[in-house]
């Protein structure tokens, strides 16, 4: 798909595995990571563990968020998660949304907004730690 880079990002609607609404628009301030991803992709677990530790490292900054957004049904994504221990943000999306809003077609898909709602990565595929880094950087992240 085309890169959505430069462009505002679009309001999309989360809603976490307690059942808490999350709209992107209220993170605004704040650099945001979003991770599109499935149980049944078969990349996107090579990804987690390095958004795990890049979640671990910035957990006190509270400049940036961390989102792994997921259109498959709670029980599907919490027993993936019995068996992956990961503490970053795991939330629910619809998959119109995803598709809709930000032209999710192949996951996983990650992007990195900045402060003012600014879409400055959009990456196709599974990120290296460093990649994942420089996206941030792209955003204005100062570690």
């Amino acid at each position: 798909p085309d890169s959505m880079v430069g462009l505002v990002a679009p309001d999309i609607l989360f809603t976490d595995l307690n059942g808490e609404k999350i709209a992107l628009k209220d993170l605004r301030g704040k650099i945001v990571f979003i991770d599109f991803w499935a149980t049944w992709c078969g990349p996107c677990p090579l990804e987690m563990p390095h958004i795990e530790k890049l979640f671990k490292e910035y957990k006190g900054n509270d400049t940036i968020a961390f989102l792994g957004a997921s259109n498959e049904e709670k029980g599907t994504i919490t027993g993936f998660l019995k068996k992956n221990e990961y503490s970053f943000p795991i939330v629910m999306v619809k998959a119109e949304d995803a598709r809709g809003k930000f032209n999710v077609t192949s996951i996983p898909a990650g992007f990195v907004i900045d402060a003012d709602g600014v879409i400055r990565a959009h990456m196709i595929g599974t990120q290296s730690e460093a990649q994942l880094r420089a996206a941030f950087a792209k955003a204005g992240f100062v570690e």
